[in-house]
């Protein structure tokens, strides 16, 4: 089933879905943010039996966005006038931060409170419905560097597509268990279950 966005915005934010602009830096590291919009399928190929319930999308680790003059972080930001930052730009499109695949041990083993980068990724369902729950880990082989814990974002209605990102820091202060960063392979690992149906999607990071 193909499916097209259909109009604004309707699920997201840290702890409930509904309508809003950019998250505010005030939040600390480790608030998980999302953002929903509504499919639509096209006539002529509804319904299809064999299309996965959900389908995994971007994962990626970026720089720590920078703010706008109110304090808001200027990406991810949906164009089309959802967010007053990139408004102008026709809607359709969202603007993201540089993907890494490679990042800094020392600037990543930070303190209490502080943010290193950022994680964005995105899902679709569908056609599972129900409680949305998101969550990210970053591991080095068996022992975790970043846990963002579960969030859980309310009900979503399929078909909708999410885009979900988090400003994180690793280490000893990122999560209880967390270890220090050590220079090697990383992997990311991002988890969305809408209803009984979970979606799993990775991305390598090299820190050095």
């Amino acid at each position: 089933m193909k499916k097209i966005s259909v109009g604004a915005f309707v699920a997201v934010a840290a702890l409930a879905l509904g309508i809003c602009g950019q998250q505010a830096r005030a939040e600390p590291p480790g608030t998980i943010h999302a953002r929903s919009f509504p499919l639509a399928a096209t006539p002529d190929l509804n319904p299809n039996a064999k299309e996965p319930a959900m389908t995994m999308g971007v994962v990626a680790f970026g720089t720590y966005p920078p703010t706008d003059s109110s304090g808001n972080s200027e990406w991810p930001c949906f164009t089309g006038g959802s967010d007053p930052n990139c408004s102008t730009i026709p809607a359709g499109g969202v603007i993201l931060g540089v993907p890494y695949q490679d990042w800094s041990v020392s600037a990543c083993n930070v303190g209490p409170g502080a943010a290193c980068g950022q994680i964005y990724w995105s899902f679709t369902s569908n056609h599972a419905s129900g409680t949305v729950m998101v969550s990210e880990t970053i591991t080095q082989g068996t022992k975790t560097i970043y846990q963002s814990g579960t969030t859980n974002l309310g009900m979503g209605t399929a078909p909708f597509q999410s885009w979900v990102w988090d400003e994180i820091g690793m280490g000893p202060n990122a999560c209880s268990g967390c270890v220090a960063v050590v220079k090697g392979p990383a992997r990311i690992t991002v988890t969305a279950t809408v209803g009984s149906v979970t979606v799993t999607g990775h991305a390598p990071l090299i820190m050095q």
